[in-house]
């Protein structure tokens, strides 16, 4: 993942990156973080069913706090639980360009979604 990363800190062109079923984890999901920190051309990123869990879900959070470019992010199937809907939720209260969040099939519960207006 560490590769990948520095490739997409560099890349000026690739817009969609389609990362299914790569268990990468909260350690991969901390380097994908950092690269989307710099990006700007990356609009659409699928990460269905990689154990991100609620570490990972933070920290990509935190990286789409700066990225004004991602408008499209799937994390279904990452079980991030209440803690990281919590996170996206404060996410989504600064960030602009996020128009497409894909959550479905993540241990959040039902009080939680309806708190933050979750739609699973």
């Amino acid at each position: 993942m560490r590769a990948l990363s520095q490739a997409l800190k560099e890349n000026i062109t690739l817009s969609s990156l389609y990362l299914f079923y790569n268990v990468i984890g909260a350690e991969g999901s901390r380097a994908l973080s950092e690269a989307l920190m710099t990006n700007s051309s990356l609009t659409q990123l699928e990460m269905k069913g990689n154990s991100v869990g609620p570490e990972g879900c933070r920290m990509i959070s935190e990286a789409l706090l700066t990225n004004a470019s991602l408008a499209i992010l799937n994390l279904n199937w990452n079980n991030i639980g209440n803690e990281g809907a919590r996170c996206l939720n404060e996410l989504l209260k600064v960030n602009s360009s996020l128009t497409k969040l894909d959550l479905r099939k993540n241990s959040v519960t039902y009080r939680t979604r309806l708190e933050f207006g979750i739609i699973s």
